[in-house]
């Protein structure tokens, strides 16, 4: 795919100037500074859904009139998965552990559901605070994650026609 700047007939004059795009690859090897760097902000990330968990728990617990169990409930259940996904990938990634794939950190199923939920709550707030932006914004996150099991594919049969 050539670089859009350029009309169809610049490219002749211009030869030097055209340049290919280039897709980042995701499935590459990270340095050893990058990866531990990674697993210490997951952690820090741990420890703050951590300390949320506990407040909203706290708030459960205690003695007050009147509590909101909707939110509440939802709070609890939201930072519980995050405080455990965060501890587990921070664990893998600093023990340096991948995927049975051997190119993710955490398996597939894992990123296709946490894509699933992504792109549903992204509808719900969109519908809810009648604003397709925030919707718009997010569906190529989702739309990632949905179909990283194809890219990984393709990925193991570049490998295997290189060996």
């Amino acid at each position: 795919m050539e670089d859009r700047l350029f009309r169809l007939g610049d490219r002749e004059r211009y030869p030097a100037q055209t340049m290919k795009l280039h897709k980042p690859d995701y499935t590459a090897e990270q340095s050893e500074a990058l990866r531990r760097l990674s697993g210490v902000a997951l952690a820090l990330a741990a420890l703050t859904c951590s300390c949320c968990l506990i407040l909203a728990t706290a708030f459960a617990v205690a003695d007050v009139p009147n509590k909101p169990w909707g939110p509440l409930v939802g709070c609890l259940i939201i930072f519980s998965t995050l405080t455990f996904g965060t501890i587990w990938m921070s664990i893998r990634l600093i023990k340096k552990q991948r995927a049975e794939n051997g190119f993710t950190t955490m398996p597939l199923v894992f990123i296709q559901i946490c894509g699933m939920l992504f792109l549903a709550g992204l509808v719900f707030v969109a519908i809810q605070n009648q604003n397709l932006w925030i919707g718009i914004e997010g569906v190529a996150v989702a739309f990632a994650m949905l179909t990283i099991r194809s890219l990984i594919r393709k990925k193991q049969i570049e490998q295997s026609v290189q060996a």
